[in-house]
Order: structure tokens, then sequence, then C-alpha cells
């Protein structure tokens, strides 16, 4: 946990001295309770999601492709780089039903106090991404067969 802290506080401080740098003044958060709100359950769901992956994966390769084949199509697709107006209907058709998509519009709202959706949409996807991968992390849990040392 104090890891992800220090990851969080580096990237923030480096995109403040950005931001700085660019339009010479710090960025603002405009949605304080609503930025707390999106990282937790982001950051509950991520673990959640790690903690089903490392249960399944008997591989290296395996605990890879997840991140390869499933986390960074779905943060292409969820807006991170670009709006997703910019996309092709049948892709911001698929960006739609992302799950990441609503995580990032969600803390998007939360700093810049713009969104593609309305926030209590991105909150009520959140909370039900959160819940469904804690159901399936549980489950996971549940079926491993632990054995003593």
């Amino acid at each position: 946990v104090s890891q992800s802290r220090y990851v969080f506080m580096m990237t923030f401080i480096t995109g403040q001295v950005f931001h700085l740098f660019l339009y010479r003044e710090f960025l603002m958060v405009e949605h304080p309770f609503w930025l707390l709100f999106f990282m937790f359950f982001a950051g509950l769901s991520f673990g959640q999601l790690g903690l089903i992956t490392a249960f399944w994966a008997k591989t290296f390769d395996q605990l890879s492709a997840i991140s390869t084949f499933v986390i960074l199509p779905l943060t292409y697709l969820g807006g991170v780089f670009i709006s997703i107006d910019h996309l092709p209907e049948f892709w911001r058709s698929v960006s739609m039903v992302n799950p990441l998509f609503y995580f990032i519009n969600g803390l998007r709202f939360s700093v810049l106090g713009q969104s593609d959706v309305p926030v209590q949409t991105a909150a009520f996807v959140a909370l039900l991404v959160c819940g469904g991968m804690f159901l399936i992390a549980r489950r996971v849990l549940n079926s491993v067969t632990f054995t003593r040392w």
C-alpha cells in the first residue's frame, strides 16, 4: 500500500510540474470528493483483478497476457489519450461498454470538471465493476486449496 502512495505522489508532482511549465499555474482539483471516490474504487478494482489474475495464471506469460491483451486495449479504448468523440462509431460503441472508460471519465471530471458521461453514471458503473470483481475474487479464493508449507 505504501508503494502505491509513492507512485501516486510522484505522478502527481510530475504532472503538476509539466502543467506549471506549460500554463504557468498549478492544476487545481475541481471535485476532491469524486477524486477520492474514483481513486479508491479504481484501485480496489485493479487490486482485485490482480488477485484474480495471480490465482488464475500458471506461468508468467499468462500473467503478462492479461496486461497485454485485456488492460492495454481497454485503456486505449477508454479515452485516456483522446476523447472517444474522435473514434469511429463502432469503436465509440465498444468504448461505452468498457469499464475503464467510466473510471477514466470519473477521474477526468474530478480534476477538470468535464466528462464524456455524467459523473453519477460513472460512479454507478465503478461500484458495479468493483462489486463484480469482489464476487469473482471471492469465488476464486474460495476455490483455491492452500497447502501447508
